[in-house]
């Protein structure tokens, strides 16, 4: 980025004002990029310094590919080609209580979402999305994601976790995949304690279908729920 805009004043939380994301990238409480989606073409969205209370969900009719109001620490978002990033300030979470934030995607596009750095106390909803994939990058925390309806397997992955968990549509079924130690775990109501050696399972029907999810975890979980949504 070679210019941050930032947007500070009376004027930057007005609720029918948002800052427009550039390729130069911009800084205010409340954004917009612009859009629309495109169903032929994959939007990605990437969190580079992590995040901590954030909720992300899906809603038509933003009237651009993903709106965001933010607390402090302000984060800086810029967009190229359907490739938006978040930025917050490098070290703020160490530092001080976030306020919480909300991102809202388009759920015109099939979207594909990173996070580097670390996610805690995050409550993500991708119902009626298109997910092409999910990755956290680095350890989660006190973490909730709502899959919707896959459109053949689509991977999450993760590096570790504690107090994770993960709902899904009715049944879709999802298969296990764990390198390391577990305790905790509990798949459609099967509990299974402490695993030292890793942990592969999956739920009836993953072989013979092709909608499905396989969540991949590199590292160590200390609570994780992998459960079906009530509808």
């Amino acid at each position: 980025m070679s210019e941050i805009q930032a947007q500070t004043g009376p004027n930057a939380g007005r609720e029918d004002e948002r800052a427009e994301v550039t390729a130069e990238g911009v800084r205010a409480a409340r954004v917009r990029v612009p859009g629309p989606g495109r169903p032929d073409a994959t939007a990605r969205l990437s969190f580079d310094n992590g995040l901590d209370r954030l909720a992300l969900s899906a809603r038509a009719g933003l009237g651009g590919l993903l709106e965001a109001d933010f607390g402090d620490p302000v984060p800086t978002v810029w967009s190229v080609d359907g490739r938006t990033h978040v930025e917050y300030p490098l070290g703020s979470r160490l530092f001080r209580r976030p306020a919480p934030g909300t991102v809202r995607i388009d759920p015109g596009s099939p979207w594909s979402v990173d996070v580097h750095g670390g996610a805690a106390r995050l409550e993500a909803d991708f119902t009626g999305v298109d997910l092409r994939s999910l990755a956290f990058h680095s350890g989660v925390a006190h973490v909730t994601i709502t899959l919707g309806r896959p459109r053949g397997t689509r991977v999450v992955r993760l590096a570790s976790a504690d107090d994770l968990t993960i709902l899904r549509p009715p049944g879709v079924p999802v298969r296990i995949e764990a390198a390391k130690g577990l305790t905790k775990v509990t798949l459609d109501g099967r509990s299974f304690g402490a695993v030292g050696n890793g942990l592969t399972d999956e739920t009836p029907g993953y072989g013979t279908t092709e909608d499905r999810y396989l969540i991949l975890i590199s590292g160590g979980v200390s609570g994780l729920t992998l459960t079906e949504t009530d509808s």
